[in-house]
């Protein structure tokens, strides 16, 4: 493999306070190069916020990794056939319209596009192809979850089953959403192999997600707000409550610093009413062993993603 690279005459820094935040981009004002010429076979594109690439494939996939960017076609872009692999947000705004199905087959029309994978949060994906009844494609569960670089992950690995081995886009998208959750436990890149059937598929139903955390200090009200916010982001219902307002259904996201004095009677209560429970700690070590209700993680991400997929 060879590699063609061009220098940016910017250092871009993305910081990120934790992985699902929104990252702080440096510096803000970033000089824009001339667009990249690519012309190739199989091209994957992403948006770029240093500059944009103008491409000729026969089959490409395209990303634009933001809701304002621009539509592949716009710079001048072409190919013969197309795929566009977007989240919720960005697949709303390019589709104008707050129904997914219907901003997807506008896509479909307006950019010619022969699939359309929309990403959903915590769950799974939506492929959607001119013609076709739309495909449901699961997510799966790992042992913890690195969020950074699992969209680019998707893409890729999409890309090559895709437009590489001409698999159809939901057999494609499977095969990417299993990818992520290999490269999402174990940060290593390229990604392994994997094996599909060691992997099991997270439910789409969505039952919700209660956070109770302690509200004594900012630091303490900062974290019980930021959960909610995320797991928002990741497409879960979500609501916050107090030990005596414990639903009777769906997950309890336990925010345990702060309450070690009540946090084994809280989770003894929600296991009582039939709660899956995600404990996030630490300031105190966790459990040896874990119980099929009740998850421990000292990871902020993977409590969130836990909670949001619900018990197994």
């Amino acid at each position: 493999m060879s590699v063609t690279a061009h220098d940016s005459a910017t250092e871009v820094v993305f910081s990120y306070l934790h992985p699902l935040s929104q990252p702080a981009i440096i510096p803000r004002i970033i000089s824009q190069e001339e667009p990249l010429l690519v012309d190739g076979e199989l091209v994957l594109r992403f948006g770029m916020v240093e500059g944009d690439a103008i491409v000729t494939a026969k089959r490409a996939v395209y990303d634009p990794q933001n809701a304002l960017a621009a539509r592949f076609a716009a710079n001048g872009s072409k190919a013969e056939q197309l795929a566009i692999v977007l989240n919720e947000l960005e697949l709303r705004q390019f589709g104008k319209s707050e129904d997914i199905h219907v901003a997807a087959n506008h896509i479909l029309k307006s950019d010619s596009a022969d699939a359309v994978v929309a990403k959903c949060g915590v769950k799974g994906a939506w492929v959607f192809a001119p013609n076709e009844t739309p495909r449901w494609v699961s997510a799966y569960r790992s042992s913890s979850i690195f969020k950074i670089g699992t969209g680019d992950v998707f893409s890729a690995v999409f890309a090559y089953h895709w437009a590489v081995r001409a698999a159809a886009p939901a057999e494609a998208a499977t095969l990417a959403s299993q990818s992520v959750a290999a490269y999402a436990a174990s940060r290593v890149l390229p990604v392994r192999q994997v094996d599909g059937s060691d992997l099991k598929p997270v439910g789409q139903s969505n039952l919700g997600v209660v956070v109770v955390g302690d509200t004594t200090t900012l630091a303490d009200r900062w974290l019980r707000e930021e959960a909610v916010s995320r797991l928002m982001d990741l497409g879960v219902s979500v609501r916050m409550a107090t030990p005596d307002t414990l639903p009777k259904t769906g997950s309890l996201l336990l925010l345990a610093d702060g309450l070690s004095g009540t946090a084994a009677s809280i989770v003894a209560a929600a296991v009582s009413a039939g709660l899956f429970v995600v404990v996030f700690q630490q300031r105190s070590a966790l459990p040896a062993e874990q119980r099929a209700s009740v998850q421990y993680t000292d990871d902020f991400t993977t409590a969130l993603y836990w909670a949001g997929w619900g018990q197994a």
